[in-house]
């Protein structure tokens, strides 16, 4: 699956700007290349005054080693990226609030217990908590 370019940009028009807005991206930042990702915030940070972005994105890693797997469906993933903080140099009214690794995450403790203990493993060793991420 190719998501290609980003879709039309009316829906921001049917936010009301004036006060402070929500917008989730779940499932949808890895599917865009670097530029698509930059001109999705550029365009959030030019209509809202204020507000929350929340999305979940990969590692470059985790998105090298998804790539093999997903192959065979045809989904392409594109963007990754390594220290959130990166995307705060992208454009100056940005501010990176909270970082949650998924192996972090509260709802772990609702997994059976071989996965809690796996996931507390993972969150403890070096680079794989920055693999899964919400953002």
């Amino acid at each position: 699956m190719d998501v290609g370019p980003l879709p039309e940009w009316g829906w921001m028009d049917k936010v009301t700007t004036g006060g402070p807005v929500l917008i989730v991206a779940e499932g949808l930042t890895m599917y865009l290349a670097q530029d698509d990702m930059k001109q999705l915030l550029d365009r959030v940070v030019g209509r809202f005054s204020s507000g929350e972005v929340v999305f979940d994105a990969l590692s470059t890693g985790a998105l090298r080693a998804r790539k093999r797997y997903l192959r065979i469906t045809g989904a392409k993933l594109r963007w990754g990226i390594d220290d959130s903080h990166e995307i705060e140099v992208w454009n100056p009214r940005l501010r990176l609030i909270e970082e949650l690794p998924l192996v972090a995450a509260p709802d772990i403790a609702r997994l059976p217990w071989p996965s809690r203990i796996m996931c507390g493993w993972m969150n403890r060793i070096g680079h794989y908590p920055k693999s899964d991420l919400v953002v």
